[in-house]
């Protein structure tokens, strides 16, 4: 009987012990008690929602642009760039129009003629032997002064419809050239489109905000 109660009194000590060092018998937190962080998807789904205007105004006020905007100023800086590319040769670009129109005439007034002749094919052949080498050497001219075509922004694109529509017509040539359907029109299409780039030339030679470098020169 004694040694029981000594025993008795050990197992309680032992339990004593465990119980303190369990947190004095309190009750583990139940899992659903522990507060969830938020990812940044959620917090940014609880702010509140703006329009299209808020978010552009707020935007705007905080300094930072859209893509439509950069894209805007980027497209500027490059039209630019591509003014001052011609400015620095305006005068390069004014002869080159000028041939370009002895060219149409020359076109124009001889393919009335092989018609007219009473050996028209000896008459064309006449042209075509000249035409076709002077329109190389003009190609060659015409990539010289572009850059192959990739200098002189808005410019470029009026020239470059214009050089495409001669050089079609060019590889097209035939003695039968002048009685087709659209001759003339194209013809005076390809002047239209000279006379666009003659004054977008005569604009930015008067463009005093255009800087020609010494690289350039004019």
């Amino acid at each position: 009987m004694h040694m029981c109660s000594r025993l008795f009194a050990v197992v309680s000590a032992l339990t004593l012990v465990v119980g303190v060092g369990c947190g004095g018998g309190a009750e583990t937190p139940k899992k659903s008690e522990f507060k969830k962080s938020r990812s940044l998807a959620e917090m940014a789904a609880a702010q509140p929602k703006m329009t299209a205007e808020e978010l552009a105004e707020a935007r705007k006020k905080s300094g930072l642009k859209s893509r439509d905007e950069i894209a805007a100023e980027n497209a500027a800086m490059f039209e630019k760039g591509a003014r001052e590319y011609i400015k620095a040769r305006e005068k390069d670009y004014a002869r080159f129009t000028g041939e370009f129109r002895k060219m149409l005439d020359g076109l124009e007034k001889s393919a009335t003629k092989w018609a007219a002749s009473k050996k028209p094919q000896r008459a064309f052949d006449t042209y075509a032997k000249k035409a076709k080498p002077a329109g190389k050497a003009f190609k060659e001219r015409y990539d010289s002064l572009t850059g192959r075509g990739a200098e002189g922004g808005n410019t470029q694109a009026l020239l470059s419809k214009a050089f495409r529509a001669w050089d079609e017509g060019l590889r097209g040539l035939s003695l039968d050239m002048a009685k087709k359907d659209g001759f003339a029109a194209k013809l005076a299409e390809i002047r239209a489109e000279l006379d666009k780039v003659d004054a977008a030339v005569l604009d930015i030679a008067k463009d005093e905000t255009l800087v020609v470098s010494k690289r350039d020169g004019k």
